[in-house]
């Protein structure tokens, strides 16, 4: 088995994440390939992501895959006394330090992927609420 598939099978296994969502573990866990020292590190002292582009990624977090996040709501979608956070789950990384979140309200009503990117998050890095769904 390759590592970045083993890697895929562990991480949507531990978040348990249902299986439409295999293509944004996949992302991530390359992602995380990408930012975490190799055997070559021990060499250079460089991650991949560094050999390759030649500077360090300065945005990168190490948020666990499926866990919960409350992300903030635009302006324009909360009424005067609704809550400005919406709960999500962490789906991967986006561009300059942005997390991709599922909206986990929207996905409980009715099933369907609203996917929301932003950088006003805060992480529950021990909640896994697909874990939670299942039983």
């Amino acid at each position: 088995m390759a590592p970045l598939e083993a890697a895929v099978r562990s991480i949507m296994g531990h978040a348990g994440v249902p299986a439409t969502f295999w293509g944004y573990a996949c992302v991530y866990a390359a992602y995380c390939m990408a930012n975490s020292p190799d055997k070559r590190s021990a060499e250079d002292g460089k991650v991949p992501h560094e050999r390759f582009y030649g500077e360090p990624n300065r945005h990168y977090q190490a948020v666990p895959f499926g866990c919960q996040a409350h992300f903030l709501r635009e302006k324009h979608e909360i009424e005067k006394f609704q809550a400005q956070t919406s709960p999500g789950v962490v789906l991967g990384h986006a561009q300059l330090g942005a997390l991709t979140l599922l909206d986990l309200a929207a996905y409980k009503v009715d099933g369907s992927v609203h996917l929301v990117t932003s950088r006003d998050v805060r992480v529950a890095p021990d909640i896994f609420p697909f874990r939670e769904l299942d039983t």
